[in-house]
């Protein structure tokens, strides 16, 4: 067998062992795959869609962004994780000469009703052409955020699936259960490429596998115990008790989907709009957020 289909094999066994522990790891906390990119296809409208995730996170496609000058680069499909063992595909970009903290990978999803998220991902750098060496990965809260590092210090690309991996990293909670859309990217810190040289106009960056996980979220800090909810489950008729001025109330469906938000709600809410089902209600003042979960009759 080839060193190259070794590796590839050694890759796959190593993400769905990461998979299988991490239902050991939380327990009775299932986790759900918010949004997914395994790319199975190399071409179509949707060859750079999500293949898996909740349905409001399936329509964005990943980009590669150049931000001087600013600009979406061209993105092409290319052997990926494990084109060895059958039809498998990379998102591929040319062009990462000059990327030091200016050239990315992104992606964008809804985080509405999820908490404690994961994120996975593989790189590789073109052989005859390589791409840079080193990346971080940040993340960004509503268009109007900040990008913010986390994870590992640095993602080392090599020409390899093997190399550049990100393996079940936390992602901080300021993402979590965002009302907004969060922004994830692959960021490259460096001009050298994976080859020790300095990558040219044709240097090529390859990204595959890429998913963020996480949990049902369903309450959050001390200011819990000022709300109450009833009756629970309610035939569309729902109570609120609380001593706080709620400013805003996100009703979010059980998939993630914001179906909706309402102002000043005083102390009832009419649901009787809204199919029989589980939802979580996100309360919000101008201090803090709680999220109830209600079953709707």
């Amino acid at each position: 067998m080839h060193n190259y289909e070794q590796k590839n094999r050694k890759m796959k066994k190593t993400l769905l062992s990461i998979l299988a522990s991490l239902l050991l790891v939380f327990g009775y906390a299932q986790m759900d795959t918010l949004i997914g990119f395994s790319f199975p296809v190399n071409s179509g409208v949707d060859s750079l869609h999500p293949t898996s995730g909740l349905p409001v996170n399936l329509t964005t496609p990943i980009v590669m962004i150049s931000d001087v000058p600013s600009m979406q680069e061209d993105i092409t499909l290319t052997n990926g994780v494990y084109a060895s063992g059958g039809t498998d595909y990379a998102a591929t970009s040319e062009g990462w000469d000059s990327s030091a903290n200016n050239k990315y990978w992104m992606i964008e999803l809804s985080t509405l009703g999820y908490a404690n998220l994961l994120v996975y991902s593989a790189q590789r750098s073109g052989g005859n052409n390589p791409g840079p060496k080193y990346f971080i990965m940040q993340y960004r809260v509503g268009t109007g955020g900040t990008w913010t590092d986390f994870g590992p210090d640095t993602i080392e690309v090599a020409n390899n699936w093997t190399a550049g991996i990100v393996d079940s990293v936390s992602i901080p909670s300021a993402t979590w259960n965002s009302a907004e859309i969060v922004y994830l990217r692959w960021m490259s810190i460096t001009n050298e490429s994976s080859s020790g040289g300095q990558v040219d106009t044709v240097g090529v960056s390859k990204i595959d596998e890429i998913y963020v996980l996480g949990t049902v979220f369903t309450s959050i800090d001390e200011s819990d115990l000022a709300y109450n909810v009833y009756p629970n489950p309610c035939n569309g008729q729902l109570n609120i008790e609380t001593r706080i001025d709620i400013e805003m109330v996100h009703i979010i469906s059980l998939d993630g989907r914001l179906v909706q938000t309402i102002a000043e709600p005083g102390n009832t809410l009419d649901l009787s709009a809204l199919d029989p089902g589980l939802y979580f209600l996100r309360f919000e003042t101008n201090e803090t957020s709680v999220t109830r979960k209600i079953i709707l009759e």
